[in-house]
């Protein structure tokens, strides 16, 4: 092999092994959650918004809404249309004049719709009004999809706190259970406490892995909604902090303005006053049987026998206006006209029913958030209470005032206490994000 080719070859080997890294670390980068080390709400909600398959296809519909309107622009230009033919005829071989041969026959004719009873005005106003329609629902979609994410990631963040609660516990049974060993080793303790803390590590322990359990299942929820593989997150990534505070703590909430809000920017209303809209133009649409069709038609074409080689004289011209009016269908209009005015009410109806429905869900929101904010004071002032309980029970043990059995219960009061805040600061972001839901505000998230 030449030195030259050797050179080239250890060129392109040196060039490969060097744009491996810089493949896998594009590759890293390109891969939603493979960087994160702290993942927080907003971030979880901006890589679903970006990644969920789910929401990509309802976007999808918007182009093939888009699409529909060029399809219904297009009946308002005219339409050209090329054929050519060739016939060829045999008589029968005793008849009396032969007719046999080749006709090549060519045409390019224009037609132009001059009036068609408005059914064109309306299917353009329709397929209008289908893609607001589409663009709304991709709205709600993604307003659906922030509030799902929002749901699983706060459970995510209950399931981590009471890992760290049952961890808690077990440390604390597993300090007792040596205090108690030592004082048995030395006969100033009972063998009862020293099963006694056995047993509270090992239920502690179990709680753990029940703890783990639910936190691995919720983390797969996430990842799924996120539209990752929950393989994509690094093994020591964490969530950031649960919040102690929030919004409702400086202003109150007033529910007719919250209502008001909804109202305005709901996409789900959007996409049934769209709908309300299209019902209207399906009344047009119908109408229009009743009306004549005009239009204008002009045709260039020519014939010539035996041979395809036109000449100018075998070309001529024609144009002419064609008028043509439905007399008789059977009432077929009348009922199309009828079904449409049906639909339309129908409609009108649902879009009520929806105002309804969306009063509703904001009333109960607001409930929930004024509900679960009192829960979480009330909840913070019994953590209190039961870990200093605790502590008092604690230290009567420990001077022998008291029984085991008393700071047995005195420490699961205080590991149902923590696992209650838990439950109600989750209870609280959850409302708070199911208020912006129903409003339609986290669409700004």
């Amino acid at each position: 092999m030449p030195l030259k080719t050797h050179v080239l070859f250890f060129l392109s080997l040196v060039g490969l092994a060097a744009s491996l890294p810089a493949a896998a670390a594009q590759q890293a980068a390109t891969t939603p959650g493979a960087s994160l080390q702290v993942l927080d709400l907003a971030t979880a909600k901006e890589i679903a918004v970006a990644g969920s398959p789910s929401l990509r296809a309802v976007q999808d519909r918007i182009e093939q809404a888009r699409q529909q309107v060029r399809q219904k622009q297009a009946a308002w230009l005219p339409s050209l249309d090329a054929t050519t033919s060739l016939t060829h005829t045999e008589d029968a071989a005793n008849a009396t004049l032969s007719d046999d041969g080749d006709t090549y026959d060519a045409a390019l004719t224009a037609t132009l719709t001059l009036f068609d009873g408005f059914s064109r005005s309306y299917n353009l106003k329709s397929a209008r009004y289908g893609e607001t329609a589409s663009v709304e629902a991709e709205k709600d979609a993604r307003r659906l999809l922030i509030f799902s994410v929002a749901q699983s990631y706060y459970a995510l963040q209950s399931a981590t706190e009471n890992i760290a609660i049952a961890q808690s516990d077990k440390d604390y049974n597993a300090g007792q259970l040596l205090e108690a060993e030592a004082r048995h080793n030395v006969g100033a303790g009972s063998l009862s406490d020293v099963l006694n803390f056995k047993i509270k590590v090992n239920t502690a322990a179990s709680s753990l892995i029940n703890a783990e359990k639910t936190y691995a299942v919720t983390l797969t929820g996430l990842a799924a909604l996120m539209g990752v593989d929950e393989k994509d997150f690094p093994e020591d990534f964490t969530l950031a902090p649960l919040e102690t505070t929030g919004p409702w703590d400086s202003a109150p909430l007033v529910t007719e303005d919250l209502v008001t809000e909804a109202l305005a920017l709901r996409p789900d209303l959007g996409q049934n006053d769209a709908a309300l809209k299209q019902a209207d133009t399906a009344i047009g649409i119908a109408r229009s049987g009743y009306y004549p069709t005009v239009n204008l038609k002009g045709a260039f074409s020519g014939s010539r026998e035996d041979n395809a080689r036109y000449e100018g004289d075998d070309f001529g011209s024609s144009i002419g206006v064609t008028v043509q009016m439905n007399l008789f269908a059977g009432g077929d209009t009348r009922a199309k006209v009828t079904e449409a005015e049906a639909a339309r009410r129908e409609a009108l109806h649902s879009l009520e029913d929806l105002k309804l429905t969306v009063r509703k869900e904001v009333r109960e929101a607001v409930e929930e958030i004024d509900t679960a904010h009192r829960q979480v004071k009330l909840q913070e002032e019994t953590v209190a209470l039961t870990r200093r309980s605790r502590e008092l029970v604690e230290e009567e043990y420990r001077a022998g005032k008291t029984s085991v059995v008393k700071l047995n219960e005195a420490q699961n009061n205080l590991v149902s206490a923590e696992g209650d805040l838990v439950d109600a600061r989750v209870s609280l972001f959850t409302a708070w994000e199911k208020i912006r839901s129903v409003t339609g505000t986290n669409l700004n998230r």
